[in-house]
């Protein structure tokens, strides 16, 4: 198994920047976001959550994949969310796991 990590600078801080950020870097990577197959996602407050959640659920309307969701344990300064989306590419022998962190 082939594995890929693949990150992006700090952003504006925004669920939905760093869902459409991440369909475009699984783009370059050959997968979509359909091929998400585990999400764990870091906010630094829990306020944020329903937000983060509409916001996914837009993304993922059905059979979404796993998903954990956290606070930072550390100050972030201005970093609001990290995502950290792992896919699945291709066959069960050949395929490749790409991973991704976005932060926004």
């Amino acid at each position: 198994m082939k594995r890929q990590i693949i990150t992006t600078p700090e952003v504006p801080s925004s669920p939905i920047y760093s869902q459409a950020i991440s369909a475009a870097i699984l783009a370059v990577a050959g997968a979509s976001l359909g091929d998400v197959v585990r999400v764990l996602v870091l906010l630094k407050e829990s306020r944020d959550f329903d937000a983060m959640n509409r916001v996914y659920s837009r993304h993922f309307p059905t059979d979404p994949p796993t998903r954990a969701v956290a606070r930072f344990g550390v100050d972030v300064g201005n970093l609001l969310v990290s995502m950290v989306m792992t896919a699945w590419v291709g066959g069960a022998r050949d395929g490749s796991a790409v991973e991704l962190l976005t932060s926004g």
